[in-house]
Formats: structure tokens, sequence, C-alpha cells
């Protein structure tokens, strides 16, 4: 089974939350997430988190601090 990673991205002070109001997924509707993803084979969870944020907001990360960390 696949490690989970959730991200909370913090800038200035301020949390930054996704908005998806396509009528077209299944869950329809207008709703806010924060970026989740699953850890790949041979890459790190600080690797995974890094792919994520840039894979769904276009963002670089330049650090990370874990809230939790479970090997």
């Amino acid at each position: 089974m696949k490690k989970k990673i959730l991200s909370f991205i913090v800038h200035n002070r301020k949390f930054l939350a996704l908005r998806n109001n396509s009528k077209s997924i299944k869950h329809g509707g207008d709703f806010w997430f924060i970026v989740t993803g699953l850890v790949e084979d041979k890459e790190t969870v600080k690797d995974a988190v890094k792919r994520e944020i840039k894979e769904e907001t276009g963002l670089d990360v330049n650090e990370i601090f874990p809230l939790n960390w479970r090997s």
C-alpha cells in the first residue's frame, strides 16, 4: 500500500486552498480542497509533496515542514 500525503500551503502567513467549480466532476458542485496524493515507488515523502504541489498548482516549494511523519 502506497503512502499518502496531504499538503497545507502557507505563504506570508496565509493558507492556500484550491477551488474546483466544475459541474462535470463526480462529486458535483463547487468545493474547496487541499493538495493530496500518493508517494510513488522510490520517491521520498518530501519529493512527493513537492511534485504534487507543482502538478496541482504550478507552484515550486521552497520549504517543507512536516506535521506528522510515519514510516
